[in-house]
């Protein structure tokens, strides 16, 4: 049995991409309803709200929404979706939300 011992180690998945030459984008300049595939995942500390979700993409970075940064971590964790994720297997569709005190959030339902 192969185990992901990132967590214990403190390392982060490699997922073979070069990502020097990207930028970020927002999550509401995304195309709603559009599959985009996700290269890589991961999580920083540098946010000002704590603890902070990227989404790799093609070209970019997007933010992983506060909401779904558990769900993610524990996913992570689990070989068979971090290989679907290197095999180009996982997208994210961006979807319009409202919350109480703000309008128009996007969040990412993934799909397989």
């Amino acid at each position: 049995m192969s185990y992901n011992l990132n967590c214990v180690n403190n390392k982060g998945i490699n997922w073979g991409i070069d990502t020097r030459s990207f930028n970020f984008i927002k999550r509401q300049d995304m195309e709603v309803g559009k599959a985009v595939t996700v290269r890589g995942i991961f999580f920083h500390n540098k946010s000002k709200f704590g603890k902070a979700g990227v989404i790799i993409l093609d070209d970019c970075f997007v933010d992983l929404p506060e909401h779904q940064i558990e769900g993610i971590e524990t996913l992570l964790k689990e070989p068979k979706f971090v290989e679907d994720v290197k095999a180009g297997k996982i997208s994210i569709k961006p979807y319009l939300y409202d919350t109480d005190t703000r309008k128009g959030c996007v969040g990412f339902e993934f799909t397989n």
